[in-house]
């Protein structure tokens, strides 16, 4: 389990050190029930490789949904948000890539839509959940240095 961070370490200006992201499957099926980053960018979708139709590799998704026709999984597209690191505020930022069925964030009770597409994005705060469709995940940084 990852050591929680000081509230000054997880954002602002003065964080320049990426910290170690750790995702934790709430609603779905994925490769794993949690994972952990250290990276500035980290695809979430449907299906580990994604291929267009010529069967060429096009994404790769590091949280990988499984295929299903029951449940959440459905509902999350193949390639479907991403989470990059803006080391200017020192935060993660989600992003929809464009998904079928929308890319939400949950954060103390309320909602926060993810616009699809070219945009900001939304500036993730830990314990935020993160919503593909009907499928969840929820965000956390620590700084253990188990990461993939």
């Amino acid at each position: 389990m990852p050591e929680p961070m000081s509230h000054a370490a997880q954002s602002g200006p003065a964080a320049t050190v990426m910290p170690t992201v750790w995702l934790h499957i709430t609603n779905g099926r994925a490769d794993r029930d949690e994972y952990s980053f250290r990276k500035a960018r980290i695809t979430l979708g449907r299906l580990a490789d994604v291929v267009d139709a010529q069967q060429r590799l096009i994404r790769r998704n590091d949280v990988a949904f499984v295929e299903s026709s029951e449940g959440p999984n459905p509902t999350v597209s193949r390639s479907h948000a991403h989470l990059e690191w803006d080391a200017a505020d020192g935060a993660f930022r989600l992003f929809d890539d464009r998904s079928a069925q929308g890319t939400t964030v949950l954060r103390d009770g309320g909602i926060i839509n993810v616009p699809r597409g070219l945009s900001k994005g939304v500036q993730l705060k830990p314990g935020d959940e993160i919503v593909l469709g009907r499928a969840r995940v929820r965000f956390e940084l620590g700084t253990d240095s188990n990461t993939r």
